[in-house]
């Protein structure tokens, strides 16, 4: 997905991770075309099959899977985020100024508009009541609350 007004610059860093699953993927096939069997004969057809593609589709995407790191407060991965941003690819600091300056009133109009339409404290009611008959006792999590949020929201 794209956001309208988003630099190509900026898109592109953030697909790191699909850019090392392609070099994965493409050094997979490329050993599958060149392997050889102890006589020195193929030892697959000379063309990448959809199933194997696929299957090798997973496997470069779990060898480029990069490690679980500690989880951090949203406020410093933003900062992170926005210091990786100019860092890596040269984005200036006014195109996410200008992200956020424009991401912020979209979300107060989307703020006033769910708040017109949606009835807030029956929508509590409902998710309470379905969180707590679907999970075990009612020991709902966050997860659970948010997940339940989205349905009602979605449905209203």
């Amino acid at each position: 997905m794209d956001i309208a007004g988003a630099p190509h610059e900026l898109i592109r860093w953030t697909a790191r991770r699909s850019d090392q699953i392609a070099a994965c993927l493409a050094e997979l096939e490329h050993e599958y075309l060149t392997a050889v069997d102890d006589d020195g004969e193929p030892r697959f057809r000379p063309v990448v099959s959809q199933r194997a593609r696929a299957k090798m589709k997973q496997i470069s995407a779990r060898k480029a899977r990069p490690p679980r790191r500690k989880t951090q407060p949203l406020a410093q991965l933003r900062a992170w985020w926005k210091v990786s941003a100019i860092l890596t690819s040269g984005v200036a600091a006014d195109v996410i100024t200008y992200l956020f300056e424009h991401a912020r009133p979209a979300a107060a109009v989307i703020r006033a508009w769910v708040a017109a339409v949606v009835d807030v404290a029956l929508a509590a009611v409902d998710v309470t009541t379905t969180v707590f008959v679907m999970n075990d006792g009612g020991r709902f999590h966050r997860r659970h609350v948010l997940a339940e949020a989205c349905r009602h929201l979605a449905l209203v």
